[in-house]
């Protein structure tokens, strides 16, 4: 085979050939300035932010302005005391904030569970009897006969409970 040269200089000038040496010669670094590129730069932030604009608008739109319309923000409600929050206010003032202090309930295991879990650091032991302050979920039927009897008094009878002390006492030993 013979080797042959080709002229490429004769080819027919395309669309592409401006767009490939304009790429080139940015690669390169040539330090001539391309007005078009700096066209194409500020087209494509233009369209951007044209972008962003307006969908942040539409967003603003349906998400702030529409649910808002002849609605009322109640800050309030929205730090309102639950039953919860009462039932403790009612209860710190007659119990110790550590400790160990006896319980007795006759309630499910998720209720009583809860309520030593409202109550913590304080600790509610089931062995009742060997504790001095006795916290008492009514109804019970088992050792109620002992609290009734003049050993014990009744500190706090927590009928204004709302929510886990619904009727809740409070008993405490004599010496």
């Amino acid at each position: 085979m013979s080797e042959e040269t080709v002229n490429t200089s004769d080819a027919p000038a395309g669309k592409s050939e401006f767009l490939s040496r304009f790429v080139v010669q940015a690669l390169e670094g040539s330090t001539t300035p391309y007005i078009a590129w700096d066209l194409a730069r500020a087209a494509l932030l233009v369209g951007f932010v044209y972008f962003a604009a307006t969908t942040s608008l539409a967003w603003l739109d349906i998400n702030i302005r529409r649910p808002l319309k002849n609605e009322r923000i109640d800050l309030l409600g929205a730090i309102d005391i639950t039953p919860v929050e009462k039932d403790l206010a009612l209860l710190r003032p007659w119990l110790p904030a550590k400790g160990k202090i006896g319980y007795l309930s006759e309630k499910p295991e998720l209720q009583r569970y809860k309520t030593r879990l409202w109550l913590a650091p304080l600790l509610l032991d089931y062995d009742w009897g060997k504790y001095d302050l006795v916290l008492v979920d009514y109804p019970v039927h088992k050792g109620l006969e002992i609290l009734e009897t003049p050993k014990y008094q009744m500190l706090a009878n927590l009928n204004d409970g709302k929510s886990f002390a619904k009727g809740a006492r409070i008993y405490k030993r004599l010496p």
